[in-house]
C-alpha cells in the first residue's frame, strides 16, 4: 500500500492511497474541509 499527500494551491487537501488491490482512495484532510467549505467534491463508491 502506497500513500501520498495531495496539495491544491499550496494547501494540503488530503491523502491518496493505493490499495493492495490497485484501487485508489482519496481522503480529504479535515482542516482543508473546515477551511475551504464548498470547495471539495464528494463521490461515493457505486455512484
Amino acid at each position: 500500500m502506497r500513500q501520498g499527500k495531495v496539495y491544491y494551491k499550496n494547501f494540503l487537501a488530503g491523502v491518496i492511497t493505493e490499495t493492495n488491490e490497485g484501487e485508489y482512495v482519496f481522503q480529504y484532510d479535515p482542516q482543508y474541509v473546515k477551511d475551504h467549505p464548498g470547495k471539495f467534491y464528494l463521490h461515493h463508491a457505486g455512484d
